[in-house]
């Protein structure tokens, strides 16, 4: 059997991001319009935004993000 069949448990951030899909319908908007902006405050409410977006490697990138053949983007640095 190969490790790809193997379901992980989620982790916090699976956890975290499934719940903003939910909250905001993230998806229902980037099917209508194509993307979804969100702000860091926005994502804190649920985990640490910096937490949150940090993906070195596929391997580390949310489930919802691999199902759905997302990634993210930033598009501003404010603080």
């Amino acid at each position: 059997m190969s490790d790809k069949n193997i379901k992980k448990p989620k982790n916090k951030n699976d956890i975290a991001w499934e719940a903003l899909f939910e909250k905001y319908s993230i998806l229902e908007n980037i099917y209508e319009i194509g993307y979804f902006e969100i702000e860091s405050n926005s994502i804190n409410e649920f985990r640490e935004s910096r937490l949150m977006a940090k993906f070195d490697h596929y391997d580390t990138l949310p489930t919802i993000f691999k199902q759905h053949k997302l990634s993210i983007l930033p598009i501003s640095r404010k603080i």
